[in-house]
This record gives C-alpha cells, structure tokens and sequence, in this order.
C-alpha cells in the first residue's frame, strides 16, 4: 500500500512521459548504451515528419496562401495558423485524411501529441457568416463527435466571419495553452 502510494505521487510530480525526458536528456554516448523502451520524443518527431499521405489540390492556385513550411493552403488564416505552429517547433501536417465512423474529412491541421503519440485535430472555420458553410461545419464537428473525438483533448476548433477574424493572439493563446506545454 505504502509502495503504491509513493508510486503514484512520484508520477504526479514528473508527469507523463518521464522516462522519455530522462532518456531525451542523456548525451548521445550514453543513449548509445542504453535501449529505448519507447521511442524518444526525437524519434516520435522524426516519424510523424516522414510521414506521406495524399495531399488534395487547392482550388484557388491562384491565391499566394505559402506558409513558412512551404505549404499552400486554403486561406490567410490557416497560413496564419500553420506559421504559428511551425515557430512553436510544433509538428503538424496540412489536410491529413482521416476517416471517421461515417465520412472522411481533411482536417485543417493535424498536430502531433507527444503524450499520447497521437494525433490532434485542429479545424478552422473561417466563413461562420455563410449559411451553407455553418451547415457543412456543424455536419463536420458532428462526425468527430460520434467518432468520439473531444474537444480541447482530441480537436481544436477556431471560428470567424468577415465581422470577426480569426488573430494572431487568440492563435498563439490557443497554441500556449492546448499544445505548447507538450514541447517545452
């Protein structure tokens, strides 16, 4: 009983993940000697960027929506979002499919959870002013809820319309308090 109590306050105070940090924190001589148990955060990140999967057009080719990753995206504000990731050294990827009980979607972003070597999905709502988008956003949110998808645990979702853009600061707010915390 007195075993099991120190356990558990000792996994209290170093969190998840912690023979992870301890082994991410050895030199590379001494991780040469050891055998991982889990993969390294490192080696989570390195797999997660290797990753390939179809990428779908952008309509608009025409529109000059780059990221800093390089990508093209949809819209200012996802270029927005996918820089702000990319400067938190967060890893993400743009339109990954994904398919749910009942359709597949391409989310916004992708992220990858360091803590449970999953992924999160972040959607970006951005034309909440126009009837048919609102229906095709509530359809969406609904299929990753069936799916069994939470949000602010397994999906992010930011909104806008032409009155109320999306900014830089509830982005980096969004990012600082729901992902940053995981890469620091």
């Amino acid at each position: 009983e007195k075993e099991l109590q120190a356990l558990s306050l000792f996994q209290k105070s170093t969190g998840q993940n912690c023979v992870n940090r301890i082994y991410d924190s050895l030199s590379s001589g001494r991780k040469a000697l050891i055998k991982a148990v889990y993969p390294s955060d490192e080696d989570c990140i390195q797999a997660w960027e290797r990753m390939i999967y179809p990428v779908r057009p952008v309509e608009n080719a025409s529109a000059e929506n780059i990221t800093k990753k390089g990508e093209q995206v949809r819209s200012k504000s996802e270029v927005l979002i996918a820089n702000a990731l990319y400067d938190a050294k967060i890893p993400y990827h743009y339109e990954m499919p994904l398919d749910l009980n009942d359709r597949r979607v391409w989310p916004d972003f992708a992220i990858l959870d360091l803590r449970s070597r999953k992924a999160i999905y972040w959607e970006h709502f951005g034309m909440m002013d126009q009837e048919k988008y609102r229906e095709d956003a509530a359809g969406k949110v609904l299929s990753y809820q069936r799916s069994g998808d939470l949000f602010g645990q397994d999906l992010i979702a930011t909104f806008e319309s032409a009155s109320r853009p999306l900014g830089t600061r509830d982005i980096d707010r969004m990012i600082s308090n729901l992902l940053a915390p995981f890469y620091t």
